[in-house]
């Protein structure tokens, strides 16, 4: 049985053979100067997949395949997944152990997860490398708590009630208030506030789809660290966020 993401490899193999990729590559490059310093898709390809080559360096051409994406290119979709190819199997690996879901879900969601990602991704947006593999991971995740939680009832060892829940999303509305939630995050990261684990924690919880439940399970944590880290990173934000901006008085208090 040939899974998704051979059939996506097989699918781009054939463009290449075909020589259709080539011709469009050469319209690409005409059209987008951060493409001209490569010859071909195949050259793109060993610039992103080098390690001796920064993230920083790809960006622009990474922002060019996107734009190309959004316009629906089906050509573009077929090259920016074979870029990322690697990454996509390495996620769908690291969850196959513990998931329910046959691979080839696995590899779907991923794959559903990163072109969201793809589509919603802005010229000039910081980190987007990172951006994409994160919704790809966002989707996964979602897939696998899914399909791990009873259609019935939730999970019975959550102690979490609707006005608890209520209350987080009212407190973390400061934070969504402040600007842009992932901007901030990505910055509160960069500075050394918050660790890039703290970081995932908030976005795919708060801001994706994915229960602090089922986030607990995928990192083999119990529920109630995980919210308590969650808690203790988003006082951090709003600290900060505060300082920020100069708010009077003090931060709101943190209701749990």
């Amino acid at each position: 049985m040939i899974v998704l993401f051979e059939e996506l490899e097989r699918d781009f193999r054939s463009t290449v053979d075909a020589g259709t990729l080539g011709e469009a590559f050469v319209g690409w490059r005409s059209n987008h100067s951060a493409l001209h310093r490569y010859s071909d898709a195949q050259a793109l390809i060993a610039d992103f997949r080098d390690e001796t080559v920064s993230y920083e360096s790809t960006e622009d051409p990474l922002f060019a395949l996107c734009g190309l994406v959004q316009e629906d290119d089906d050509l573009a979709i077929s090259l920016v997944l074979e870029l990322y190819m690697p990454s996509l199997r390495k996620m769908v690996g690291e969850n196959r152990a513990r998931s329910p879901l046959a691979l080839e879900e696995l590899e779907s969601a991923a794959v559903e997860g990163f072109l969201t990602a793809v589509r919603n991704l802005s010229p000039g947006q910081h980190k987007p490398h990172r951006a994409l593999t994160r919704g790809a991971e966002r989707r996964v995740l979602a897939a696998v708590r899914a399909a791990r939680e009873p259609r019935t009832q939730p999970y019975a060892e959550v102690p979490e009630t609707a006005s608890a829940r209520g209350a987080e999303e009212e407190w973390f509305a400061h934070i969504e208030l402040a600007g842009d939630p992932k901007e901030l995050i990505d910055e509160a990261e960069r500075t050394g506030l918050i660790s890039n684990f703290d970081a995932r924690l908030i976005e795919v919880t708060q801001l994706g789809d994915v229960s602090l439940d089922g986030f607990a399970r995928w990192v083999g944590k119990s529920y109630g660290a995980v919210r308590q880290r969650r808690s203790r990173a988003e006082k951090k934000l709003v600290t900060w966020l505060w300082t920020k901006a100069r708010l009077p008085g003090k931060p709101p208090p943190r209701r749990m």
